[in-house]
């Protein structure tokens, strides 16, 4: 697979880049000022001279303090070649521009699409390759094109058989996964049996049984075959966390999500007892009452319809209005999930069933939702009734917090309102074939309402 962009496009930058290239500066490198206090920081590692392949390149970026890089410059020969201030900006916009093209925008990241303008502008203005920017660009980006499967591991998620979920596939690493792969490290590597060892033990404990989201992009640069593997990623874990206990109870709360992103809190603390010299040193992890998430065949089996209309949202192709909807809420709504606070927990589930229940911000809150939560939900008039009734005390918890700053005192009357809300959009995910529109489903239960 190659990319080529259309002639009229390619002059087009080509003259920019011109432009910009006028604009390259030489300097002779700043003296750094000494800092006035170093962190007496002890090194994890040692780089050695025959660690270091090829020659060093310094390039150094200027940022301000908003974090945003506002030049960038590179040590060549004494002197400081690059630029910054307005000429960079204009180095970012061709760079953003070329990357946002549609036939780019999913083959390469911003990153790859910046560091290969800055490197052909310092090239040519060293005197180097005469090529124009659109084709040493378009060369670069073709020869870096890969098909890549990515394996993103869960936190302390374990499933008995695979899940898909639009285009991400959940699947178990197994031992014979990191069997393998540790077979064929050791295999390239014989001089380094004992370091990799090390790696893969540690490693094992952390990934063997893990669930991992499996992707697999074609055509694209690794960098931006990464992130959007992640964004698939995190919007079908976001999407498998709705079949979680998390969402029932103020209680507990999902560590599902991918791995390094765990809200999980380490407390660390150096005792002195007594009158020693001493400390002890106490590390510990704090958990809510839900930590590993082991998904077995027969939930699966009990969830089959949920996850076949989980997947079709997490497609994402042709979708209606109503299906954009429902995604959108349910992203938002799995955040819940993850929340320790039951306070948090109340207002992410409130504003998602607020953005599939209200036709506009003019309706009544409390009425429109309630009413509409409960024909979904309740098979008769003593459970609507109920359902409506917990919603008005739900609201006023909601209330109390958002406008007072105080606590959810009621458990069990949030518990009550998150089974139920779960309930509710169980069953409007088993509508998505049925309308096109959240006002045709507005509608619907308007006329089941008054009939």
């Amino acid at each position: 697979m190659s990319v080529d962009l259309h002639p009229d496009a390619c002059k087009r930058f080509d003259e920019v880049a011109t432009e910009i290239l006028r604009q390259v500066q030489t300097r002779h490198p700043k003296s750094s000022s000494k800092a006035t206090y170093i962190p007496d920081i002890q090194p994890k590692a040692q780089i050695k001279q025959g660690d270091i392949i090829g020659p060093i390149t310094n390039t150094t970026s200027i940022v301000d303090g908003r974090g945003v890089e506002v030049g960038r410059f590179i040590e060549r020969d004494g002197y400081r070649v690059g630029l910054e201030g307005s000429a960079f900006e204009q180095l970012k916009k061709l760079a953003s521009r070329l990357q946002e093209c549609s036939v780019l925008r999913d083959v390469i990241s911003e990153t790859f699409s910046l560091d290969a303008v800055f490197e052909w502008l310092i090239g040519r203005h060293q005197g180097g390759d005469s090529t124009e920017l659109s084709k040493c660009f378009l060369e670069k980006v073709n020869s870096a094109l890969i098909d890549a499967t990515i394996w993103i591991p869960l936190y302390r998620v374990h499933l008995q058989s695979d899940i898909t979920l639009g285009q991400v596939t959940f699947k178990t690493i197994t031992r014979e996964f990191i069997d393998k792969w540790q077979a064929a490290a050791m295999s390239k590597s014989p001089d380094h049996r004992n370091s990799l060892q090390q790696f893969f033990d540690q490693e094992r404990a952390r990934l063997q049984g893990a669930c991992a989201a499996v992707v697999t992009i074609a055509g694209a640069e690794k960098a931006r075959a990464v992130e959007i593997a992640r964004e698939k990623a995190l919007t079908a874990t976001s999407l498998l966390r709705f079949l979680s206990m998390a969402n029932r109870s103020p209680r507990l709360q999902s560590f599902c999500t991918l791995l390094g992103r765990e809200a999980v809190y380490i407390n660390s603390e150096l005792i002195f007892v007594g009158q020693g010299n001493i400390p002890q040193y106490v590390r510990s992890a704090e958990y809510s009452k839900q930590t590993a998430w082991i998904i077995d065949n027969n939930y699966i089996s009990q969830m089959r319809e949920v996850i076949r209309s989980l997947s079709t949202l997490a497609t994402q192709e042709n979708q209606t209005p109503f299906k954009k909807t429902l995604l959108d809420a349910l992203l938002l709504y799995s955040r819940n999930s993850v929340a320790s606070d039951p306070a948090d927990k109340l207002v992410y589930v409130m504003v998602a069933l607020e953005s599939v229940f209200l036709r506009n911000e003019n309706e009544p809150i409390q009425k429109s939702v309630a009413e509409r939560m409960a024909f979904v939900v309740g098979d008769s008039q003593a459970k609507r009734k109920a359902i409506a009734s917990n919603f008005a005390q739900t609201y006023s918890l909601r209330s109390s917090f958002v406008h007072h700053g105080n606590s959810i005192a009621d458990l069990d009357v949030l518990e009550e309102f998150l089974v139920n809300a779960w309930s509710c959009f169980i069953g409007v995910l088993g509508t998505i074939e049925r309308y096109r529109t959240k006002e045709e489903l507005i509608n619907a239960l308007e006329d089941r309402k008054f009939a």
